[in-house]
Order: C-alpha cells, then structure tokens, then sequence
C-alpha cells in the first residue's frame, strides 16, 4: 500500500474493496495481522469508498468496535471523516449502543473519538441524550463511569445542561452510590466551569445544573 499514490491510489483501493465481501473486511478489521492493511485502507480511501465502508459494516460496528484491533480501525475511519453521509452513517451503526459501548475499553476509545469528531453542529447530541436514559446502567460500572468523565470533558454547555436536567430524577438515587455519586459531581463540575459569558448566558447553560442542586435540596433520604 505505501505505492498506492503513484499507481492511481483510488482506483487500486477500490478494486481490494470490490474483492472483499462484507463478511470479509469485518473480520480483516478485527484480524491481528489484517489490521495493518486495513489501517493502511482507511487512511487512503476517499470520501465515497469510506462512506462504501460504512455501509457494508453498519450493523457490525459494535462488533468490530469491541475487539481491540477493530477499535482502532473504527477511530481511524471517524478521524478521516468528512462528509454528512459518512457521519449518519457511523451514527446509524451507534445509536441505542452508547450505555453498552463505554462498559468495554475498546469500544469506549470509539465513542470518544465519535464524540470529539462530532462535536461540531452537534452531530454526537445523540451520544449524551443516550448516556441521560441509561445514567442508571452507567453508574453502576466503573469502566462506564471512567469513560463518562471523558465524555462530559469534550460535551458542550448545552449538552452538559441537557444531561443535568434530565438526570436530575435520578439524583437523590445516584447521589447515595459510590459511582453516581462521583458521576453527578462530574456533571455539576462541567456545568459550572464553562460559565464565562453574559449573566444571561450562565442562567441559559446552567440551568440544568440548578435543577439538579434544586431536586437534591428538596429530596428526602429513604428512611
């Protein structure tokens, strides 16, 4: 592959695609010797053979995703994105994943490289709305709660609100376990540091936040 751009590198790229079937690249993307020419694929396809990719390993993604060779494959493929389509595409093979994928080391590196190149125009809100409905799922594994404080760092002000208030429900229950506990210090925290602008602006960002210290203030211990 290191001669492919002096041989018409798009069109030697797309012939190895057209020999593999799909079966075929999800096991080379999880394959210990495979996945150096997989590596080397991704890096020189263009924009439609990616998108070709994600189509043909949509429903595999947690599947490559989870084994440690697949997973830097799928962080190689979401570095070189660049279209609309790719990213629909890698959101297609994610949704209803996120509470399972940030339990294992492997497909938790993917969901942060899927959340920090996503964050622009908020193509990865789907990441934090799925972390708020599976908050109880999360606080009970130390793994998920370590990839959560990875999470919060790159999610933006309004998705760290967003997240605050809609776990705050939960607060009083997580407030009283080792792990939530920790969690929703983490939320708060990340709320409160990106006050920097406009009085107007720290009531629109944080009010989520005040929600959350409002439910804690009002709730009663279990007796």
């Amino acid at each position: 592959l290191h001669h492919i751009r002096g041989m018409n590198g798009d069109l030697v790229v797309g012939r190895i695609l057209q020999a593999v079937s799909k079966e075929q690249l999800s096991t080379m993307f999880c394959d210990n010797v495979a996945v150096h020419l997989s590596l080397g694929l991704i890096e020189r396809c263009n924009t439609a053979q990616r998108l070709q990719i994600l189509k043909a390993i949509g429903p595999c993604i947690f599947r490559i995703s989870s084994s440690a060779n697949g997973s830097w494959v799928m962080q190689a493929m979401i570095n070189n994105l660049d279209s609309t389509e790719e990213v629909e595409r890698l959101q297609r093979g994610l949704k209803g994943r996120v509470a399972a994928m940030m339990i294992g080391s492997a497909p938790s590196q993917v969901l942060l490289a899927c959340a920090s190149r996503m964050r622009y125009h908020s193509a990865n809100n789907f990441i934090f709305r799925e972390i708020a409905q599976g908050i109880n799922t999360i606080s009970q594994s130390q793994p998920a709660v370590d990839c959560f404080n990875s999470l919060i760092a790159v999610a933006s002000p309004r998705q760290t609100s967003d997240l605050a208030a809609s776990i705050s429900t939960y607060v009083l229950r997580l407030a009283q376990h080792k792990l939530g506990n920790y969690l929703v210090q983490m939320v708060l925290d990340r709320a409160y540091s990106d006050i920097n602008g406009s009085q107007e602006t720290v009531e629109d960002e944080t009010k989520g936040a005040k929600k959350m210290l409002r439910t804690i203030g009002n709730s009663k211990p279990d007796s």
